[in-house]
C-alpha cells in the first residue's frame, strides 16, 4: 500500500503541469478506492425509482420520489425486505474483501 502511494505522490507535479490543476493525494487515492455497498433502501429504491415516477407523476423532485420510496419501505413487511438485506449484505462481503486485498 505504501509502494502505491508512493507512486501516486510521485506523479502528482507531473498531472499538475499537465492539466494545470493540483492533486492531492488523497484525492488520487479516493478515485482509485472501490465505492461502497448500497444499502438494503437504496437497493430498494434505484429498482423502484422508476414505478415510482410512473405511478406518481405529480413527484417532479427527487425529494418528493424519496418521500414516497421512504414511506414504501416504512409499509413493506421484514419479509418482503429480506432480499435487499441479504443483497446488501452480499455487496458488503464483497466490499469489504476488495477492501482488505488494497
Amino acid at each position: 500500500m505504501i509502494a502505491g502511494i508512493l507512486g501516486l505522490v510521485a506523479r502528482l507535479p507531473a498531472a499538475a503541469a499537465a492539466g494545470g490543476r493540483s492533486v492531492s493525494v488523497s484525492g488520487a487515492l479516493r478515485e482509485k478506492a472501490a465505492k461502497r455497498p448500497l444499502t438494503p433502501y437504496f437497493l430498494f429504491l434505484t429498482e423502484e425509482r422508476a414505478n415510482i415516477k410512473a405511478s406518481h407523476p405529480e413527484a417532479k423532485r427527487a425529494t418528493d420520489i424519496s418521500k414516497i420510496a421512504g414511506a414504501l419501505w416504512r409499509d413493506m413487511a421484514p419479509s418482503e425486505k429480506q432480499s435487499y438485506i441479504d443483497r446488501a449484505g452480499r455487496l458488503k462481503e464483497q466490499f469489504n474483501l476488495q477492501k482488505e486485498s488494497v
